[in-house]
C-alpha cells in the first residue's frame, strides 16, 4: 500500500526490531478516569472497580508470544478487571506482503481501496464507514488538482476533500528492485488518510480488523517513539501514560497507535508513537 517514507515500511521496521513506534499520534487534552493510569490502580489491586469491557472486545484469549500493533484509544487506554489491567487494542488488518504468514493466518489484506465508481455512490451528508472505529459525516466530496510532496513522489496527484479531517488520495505505484513500474492498479484507485497524516510522511490509515484486551506484566515496561521532538525512543512511566493524549486535537486527539511484545500471554514491553497520525 505505501512506499518510500511511508506508514507500511515504519510498521514493517519496528516488527522486525520488536519495538514500536506510530496516534500515538497525538492526542486532546481533558480527563477520564478510564483513561488516567493513576486512577487504575497498581496490577493486582482488587479494590479497585472494575471497568466495563467495550462491546465486541475479546478478553482472555492465549495469544502467542510476538510481536504486535494496533489502534490505541484515548478513552479506554488501561482498563482494571479484576485486579488487573489491560491495554485495549483495536488490531490492524494484515500486512500481507511483507509477512506472508500473517495474511495467511487472518485471511484478510492491509489496503482498502475505492475505485471512481465507489466515489460516486458517495453523497454529502452520508456517513462513510472504514472500519468499526471510524466513521464520520461527509461534508464535501471537491476533487482538487492537488500535487504531492515529494516523499510520496510514487502517487499521482488529485485530492477528494472529505470533511476537515479526511480526504481521498490515490494509491501508490509498484516498483520493482530495478525503479519500474510494474503495477499501476492501485495508483488508479483511492485511499483513505488525513491531511495530518500526509504533512508527517504518511499516506494511508491501517484498517482494524478485531478488538482483544491484552494483560500488562506488572514487570512491563512502557516507552514512547518521539517523532516530533528528538526522533528517539524513551521509557515512560505507567502513571504519565495519558500524558501521550495532551499534544493535539481532532482526529489526532483520539486515536493513538503502539507496538507490543506479549511473553507467557502478557505484555511485557509496549511503545506508543507520538505525534505521527498513525491511526
Amino acid at each position: 500500500m505505501f512506499s518510500g517514507f511511508t506508514i507500511k515500511r515504519y510498521i514493517c521496521a519496528f516488527l522486525v526490531i520488536a519495538y514500536l513506534f506510530a496516534v500515538t499520534c497525538c492526542a486532546q487534552s481533558g480527563t477520564d478516569d478510564r483513561a488516567d493510569p493513576s486512577v487504575q490502580g497498581n496490577p493486582g489491586d482488587s479494590s479497585v472497580p472494575n471497568d466495563t469491557v467495550p462491546d465486541g472486545y475479546i478478553l482472555n484469549s492465549v495469544v502467542q508470544d510476538g510481536e504486535y500493533c494496533g489502534r490505541v484509544y484515548k478513552d479506554q487506554l488501561i482498563l482494571n478487571l479484576d485486579g488487573k489491567q489491560y491495554l485495549a487494542v483495536g488490531l490492524f488488518i494484515d500486512f500481507e506482503e511483507e509477512y506472508p504468514y500473517l495474511g495467511a493466518h487472518f485471511g484478510k489484506e492491509l489496503d482498502i481501496y475505492y475505485s471512481d465508481e465507489d466515489i460516486k455512490s458517495l453523497k454529502v451528508g452520508d456517513e462513510f464507514k472504514f472500519d468499526s472505529d471510524i466513521r464520520f459525516e461527509i461534508e464535501s466530496l471537491d476533487e482538487t488538482d492537488w500535487e504531492p510532496p515529494y516523499y510520496l513522489p510514487d502517487v499521482p496527484n488529485g485530492k477528494i476533500i472529505l470533511n476537515d479531517d479526511f480526504c481521498l488520495i490515490h494509491g501508490q505505484y509498484i516498483r520493482d528492485d530495478y525503479d519500474n513500474i510494474v503495477d499501476w492498479s492501485r495508483s488508479e484507485k483511492w485511499i483513505l488518510t488525513t491531511e495530518n497524516n500526509i504533512k508527517t510522511q504518511g499516506i494511508g490509515i491501517f484498517p482494524v480488523f478485531e478488538h482483544k484486551l491484552y494483560e500488562y506484566s506488572d514487570k512491563c515496561i512502557f516507552k514512547y517513539y518521539d517523532y516530533v521532538g528528538d526522533g528517539e525512543y524513551h521509557t515512560i512511566n505507567r502513571e504519565d501514560l495519558n500524558k501521550l493524549f495532551e499534544v493535539h486535537d481532532g482526529i489526532c486527539g483520539r486515536y493513538g497507535y503502539c507496538s507490543f511484545t506479549v511473553r507467557r500471554n502478557q505484555i511485557v514491553e509496549v511503545c506508543f508513537a507520538v505525534g505521527r497520525e498513525l491511526l
